[in-house]
């Protein structure tokens, strides 16, 4: 417990009062093993070592993917307090060298958003056959934007249009699987 308050996974989020519906949605960016005498600020994945994602499973959470969310939605379903959505954001290698054991082993349901002009183009980025490899594992994949640009500092619809649908549209050639697509003008 924390100043008496339960530090449980949940950070209970009310479906923006839209859909009566009760869901988390957990997002990360990067799960590179923290190195040794660094100071931890968030959770690494490691197979071997308990991660928040053996924790989930543990306590029992039902991680669902995020069309299973979408429909829910739609249908105006009440999610159980225990359920939740993992993403991550980018496409960093490290999603594949040390999440792939984890998501491999449980198999749950987690799409990457992907900065698609960065995989396989920069360093610390994926590349397009990870990508594939990681599709194998329930893994799926959607857009977050071309160049990862924040979208409110550009002033050109076409560029806009271009850096939106275009990231999707790369997704969809390179993995040969429908991508998602998720845009954010607050980061």
């Amino acid at each position: 417990d924390y100043a008496g308050q339960s530090t449980d996974a949940r950070s209970n989020g009310y479906g923006g009062g839209t859909a009566n519906t009760e869901f988390d949605i957990l997002t990360g960016y990067t799960v590179a093993y923290m190195p040794q005498g660094g100071v931890p600020y968030q959770q690494y994945f490691n197979v071997n070592q308990p991660s928040y994602v053996s924790y989930l499973k543990a306590q029992g959470y039902a991680v669902i993917s995020l069309d299973e969310l979408a429909e829910g939605i739609r249908q105006k379903k009440r999610f159980g307090r225990n359920t939740v959505v993992i993403t991550f954001d980018d496409g960093r290698k490290d999603n594949y060298t040390h999440a792939l054991p984890v998501l491999a082993k449980y198999r749950y349901p987690v799409p990457i958003f992907l900065a698609s002009n960065l995989v396989g183009s920069y360093p610390g980025f994926m590349t397009w056959e990870e990508a594939r490899e990681l599709m194998k594992h329930n893994v799926s994949f959607g857009g977050h934007t071309r160049n990862h640009v924040y979208l409110a500092s550009i002033g050109s619809d076409d560029k806009l249009r271009d850096e939106i649908a275009g990231a999707k549209r790369m997704i969809e050639e390179k993995t040969g699987a429908p991508g998602y697509m998720s845009t954010s003008v607050s980061r």
